[in-house]
């Protein structure tokens, strides 16, 4: 085999230490080589070799392997220890992390049997360079300045989070939530009660909201208006789009001084959502722990479908947080996220999350090592 190592001895497996994974560049095929002596009269110990497995070092996150098998009356396959079961050549795998890897194949008679495994790295892609789409960052409409702000919960410290030059929070339309974040030198999306997806509508009414309008329309923290988090229409409730145009407008009669804002995360929704508030956050989160990095390629291709769609105002809600699916960016995937979201036409950074929602959550709240990114950026 081409740019292949093969070695083959009786029963023994080699596992590769994850810190010499990069260095990988072989991959070990071990297994049985030569007749096999006979262990009684008419038995012999069956043999199996592996004759094809991917390159290594490699970032294709999909592998195969071709196998022969003699003499064995059972044949099982085993991918980085979770178990063998049976299998037949050639064996495969798809959508495999970054990271060591090791395929075994076991060959048995009634009696005895014999391995045979391949050692390999994906290694991830490098990001790439942040693609310049030719336009600069825009200006939030109706703020005359880039927004910068991150999604926190009515009773988070805000004097923590304006210490990290956000500009704005998010808490519930009650007057004193305001008042304590003009104290921090905060201001805030007012959050509106958002929409159910169980009932298909609004979980405050009209009159609430026009009461909790009026609470906080004349206060000087008030940034903009939060209509909903990710109102995408679902098979259960069609008229969702029709909804929030519907809510937004009632906003924007009581107080047409401040933008409406809504986020979304489901690309197929950008069309139907497209002029449903002043602002779409458009919800792109690369960084995911199946994989095991990041996914570089979602925020140019997000972006532009926003775009395509007639999304005029957006912001970037810029992934700050991981839980048991989206993995916490480090600061220089943080560093590159950002930079990824300035060479598109977002007008401002909508981070989540400091302290909201949900639970298993990483936030920026307890992830001190990315505070720096933070401050530099709001910095700018």
């Amino acid at each position: 085999m081409d740019h292949r190592h093969l070695l083959q001895t009786r029963d023994r497996r080699r596992s590769v230490s994850a810190a010499h994974a990069v260095a990988i560049t072989t991959i070990l095929l071990l297994g049985l080589t030569g007749a096999a002596p006979a262990h009684a009269a008419g038995t012999s110990k069956p043999t199996v070799s592996i004759t094809s497995a991917p390159a290594s070092p490699t970032t294709d996150t999909d592998a195969r392997f071709g196998f022969t098998v003699a003499g064995a009356k059972t044949v099982r396959c085993d991918l980085d220890g979770k178990g063998f079961s049976r299998c037949a050549s050639p064996a495969s795998y798809s959508g495999l992390a970054a990271g060591d890897h090791e395929f075994t194949v076991s060959a048995s008679s009634a009696k005895e049997s014999s391995t045979a495994a391949a050692a390999w790295t994906i290694a991830a892609p490098a990001p790439p360079e942040p693609t310049d789409t030719g336009s600069t960052p825009g200006t939030g409409p109706a703020t005359g300045q880039y927004a910068r702000g991150i999604f926190t919960t009515s009773t988070a410290d805000f004097t923590a989070v304006a210490g990290l030059g956000f500009r704005f929070g998010m808490a519930s339309a009650y007057r004193e939530n305001f008042d304590r974040a003009n104290a921090s030198g905060l201001k805030l999306l007012a959050w509106l009660g958002g929409y159910s997806q169980t009932t298909c509508s609004f979980t405050w009414t009209d009159d609430q909201i026009r009461a909790r309008v009026a609470d906080v329309k004349d206060h000087p923290a008030l940034f903009a208006y939060f209509i909903d988090d990710e109102p995408h229409a679902g098979p259960e409730c069609p008229n969702t789009p029709a909804q929030v145009r519907e809510r937004n407008a009632l906003v924007k009669s009581l107080d047409a001084s401040k933008p409406t804002v809504i986020t979304e995360n489901r690309t197929d929704a950008y069309d139907d959502l497209a002029d449903a508030a002043d602002v779409m956050g458009l919800v792109v989160y690369p960084c995911n722990v199946n994989l095991g990095g990041c996914d570089w390629n979602k925020i140019p291709e997000r972006t532009q479908l926003a775009e395509q769609a007639g999304v005029q105002h957006y912001w970037g809600v810029t992934q700050t947080a991981g839980d048991e699916y989206y993995q916490q960016p480090t600061p220089d995937e943080l560093q590159h996220i950002l930079d990824q979201w300035h060479a598109t036409r977002a007008e401002g950074q909508f981070a989540y999350t400091w302290d909201c929602c949900g639970t298993p959550l990483q936030g920026l709240q307890s992830a001190p090592s990315l505070w720096p990114v933070w401050q530099a950026e709001n910095a700018r």
